[in-house]
């Protein structure tokens, strides 16, 4: 994002984001993950291309599908409990 006036700002919940102008002006954001900006993961460098998740992102997936499924409904059945 070279060249497109990128600055940086944290937000607690989800990380940092890149802030742009886009193509009409206007501001625009986006994870600074998605970009080449972002810090090098040491468990991406480790796994050589082995591993295509994050345990954080797993993670985070496994809370989404439990606050999906409702109240009353805990983790999938047949799914032991995650110890971050």
């Amino acid at each position: 994002m070279a060249g497109v006036g990128v600055h940086r700002a944290r937000l607690g919940w989800r990380g940092e984001l890149m802030h742009y102008l886009d193509g009409s002006g206007g501001r625009a954001r986006i994870p600074t993950e998605w970009t080449d900006e972002a810090p090098v993961d040491p468990l991406v460098v480790a796994a050589a291309g082995r591993c295509p998740f994050r345990t954080d992102d797993l993670v985070e997936l496994s809370a989404l599908m439990d606050a999906l499924r409702g109240p009353g409904h805990g983790p999938a059945e047949g799914v032991a409990g995650l110890m971050p």
